[in-house]
């Protein structure tokens, strides 16, 4: 029988490391190492793309029935936004805000103009140019249609304090502008 080391003395087989935790493309730019804050942040920062998720998929369902009650798709639906915010808007303008190829924004332009949504108006500064303006009978049927979303998200903001507001808008106009250039940048390269 083989003599046997004392105990204490006896040779184990090396364990194979554990893998280290995965880390998100971002991450792996940034150099953040797994675990500390930089695990913390990635949590953080996957809770904020999920709820980013969560909340494009319901707004997208929402103005898509919001739209169809209109007679439009959600695409035209906001457009008329974007004009309602910024406008009147030349068709060349209303491409770069939403990120749509030129000849879409033209054909969208038709389809609110022949369903009574907006009117073409000369550019008060260069009459050769034109403008879209909306329709604001035809818009404020809208209206009744935002009364439920409207009392939820003043509800909702009833709940955070002055400075958590401003950090979640200045968030959310951030966001906006990132999820624009990506938009701008797809339309830019179609496949």
């Amino acid at each position: 029988m083989p003599k046997r080391p004392p105990s204490g003395l006896v040779r184990r087989k090396a364990r194979p490391k554990p893998a280290p935790p995965a880390r998100s493309p971002g991450e792996r730019a940034r150099g953040a190492k797994p675990g500390g804050e930089g695990g913390a942040r990635q949590t953080a920062t996957q809770n904020v793309l999920d709820g980013g998720r969560e909340l494009s998929t319901a707004v997208v369902m929402f103005h898509s029935i919001l739209a169809g009650r209109q007679g439009l798709g959600p695409t035209d639906e906001k457009a008329l936004d974007l004009i309602r915010r910024f406008g009147p808007l030349s068709a060349g303008e209303l491409a770069e805000r939403s990120g749509l190829a030129a000849p879409s924004v033209t054909g969208l332009l038709n389809r609110l103009e022949a369903k009574g949504f907006v009117r073409r108006v000369p550019d008060p500064s260069d009459g050769r140019k034109v403008r879209v303006e909306l329709v604001l009978e035809r818009i404020m049927s809208f209206a009744p249609l935002f009364a439920g979303l409207i009392a939820e998200m003043e509800a909702l903001c009833a709940s955070f304090s002055v400075e958590e507001l401003e950090l979640v808008a200045r968030f959310l106009r951030q966001a906006a502008a990132g999820q624009l250039r990506a938009a701008q940048a797809l339309g830019a390269n179609p496949a």
